[in-house]
């Protein structure tokens, strides 16, 4: 799945009913190197502790950590 297909379904109307856990405001680290572009975005609870990620590898999901 590819980050803009990622991105479409986390800013749908529907997104609650699609991708519950993964819908609201998220936090991205993005690292550049000559391998091309690495993200990792991070979802976390009220007191700020990570819950879940997604990583990217060039705008590719790569990896679901739970």
């Amino acid at each position: 799945m590819s980050q803009a297909e990622v991105e479409q379904i986390l800013s749908s109307s529907d997104c609650y009913e699609r991708a519950y856990k993964w819908c609201g405001s998220h936090k991205v680290n993005t690292t550049k190197t000559s391998r091309g572009t690495h993200e990792q975005w991070v979802w976390v609870n009220v007191h700020g502790m990570p819950l879940w990620y997604m990583y990217f590898d060039n705008g590719i999901l790569s990896a679901i950590q739970e």
